[in-house]
């Protein structure tokens, strides 16, 4: 019974040890510098640090959405979700990016539900967000350029569209299909990586066709042609006629 008792006091004084280590270095950045030095500290801030993260993923599991069909059957049919249904996704995005302030999905996640609910401010400042921590990201850039064209503020647009046709298309690629923010939205489609590789072409080539028309509308025509062009180019079309009635909005990925 006292050896029991014994390891119970034990475990608190630890919990307690930790507890309060991580307290003073997140006040204090040079006894930080000193403890991160000591084998020991460091290993018990790390452990620390890793029940903090452990403790959020459980947190984080409680209020996970039921299910992600909504979301993915709009986005996979191209139709605009219903606000009604994003209220729930918005709470657990933002829940998420409390935790994980530096993951860019989770902005952009929050950006397109926003949008879709109607609140383009709170839409724009997360998409300015997403391309903060990913400004290699073509959705993340095109988004916030479909956001300012919205907004009136074409030269905007014009500056992020350009950005956005320049990042490298695989890369693009990459990022949505081993995201697990976007993988639980992808993985219930019917035949996910051929959206996802359809989904970058149809957006390289609406993003050339839009830069197009800003540039065109500038006065500059040389420009203006290249970009349609390529919007051609990008859609393996023979003409850009297949875009004109393209309703631009915000797209997931």
């Amino acid at each position: 019974m006292f050896r029991k008792l014994f390891f119970k006091k034990r475990y608190i004084v630890s919990i307690l040890l930790i507890v309060v280590i991580l307290l003073i270095v997140s006040t204090d950045k040079s006894l930080k510098k000193v403890l991160l030095n000591n084998p020991v500290a460091k290993h018990i801030i790390d452990e620390g640090t890793n029940a903090i993260y452990r403790m959020q993923g459980i947190t984080l599991s409680f209020e996970a959405p039921e299910s992600y069909e909504f979301l993915s059957n709009a986005i996979e049919k191209g139709t605009k979700p219903d606000k009604a249904g994003l209220g729930g996704y918005i709470a657990y995005y933002k829940k998420a990016a409390e935790f994980y302030p530096n993951i860019a999905e989770l902005q952009a996640m929050l950006g397109f539900c926003y949008y879709y609910e109607g609140k383009k401010k709170e839409a724009l400042d997360h998409y300015i967000n997403a391309v903060r921590l990913e400004p290699n990201y073509f959705w993340n850039n095109y988004n916030l350029a479909v956001l300012y064209l919205q907004n009136k503020d074409p030269q905007k647009a014009i500056e992020y569209l350009s950005k956005a046709v320049s990042v490298d298309i695989d890369y693009s690629l990459k990022v949505t299909l081993a995201s697990s923010v976007y993988r639980n939205i992808w993985s219930r489609m019917k035949d996910p990586k051929s959206r996802v590789i359809n989904g970058l072409r149809s957006g390289y080539s609406k993003a050339f066709y839009m830069s197009g028309l800003l540039l065109k509308s500038s006065g500059r025509e040389e420009d203006a042609i290249k970009a349609l062009k390529m919007a051609v180019v990008s859609a393996g079309e023979k003409d850009y006629s297949f875009l004109k009635d393209v309703e631009v909005d915000v797209t997931a990925f």
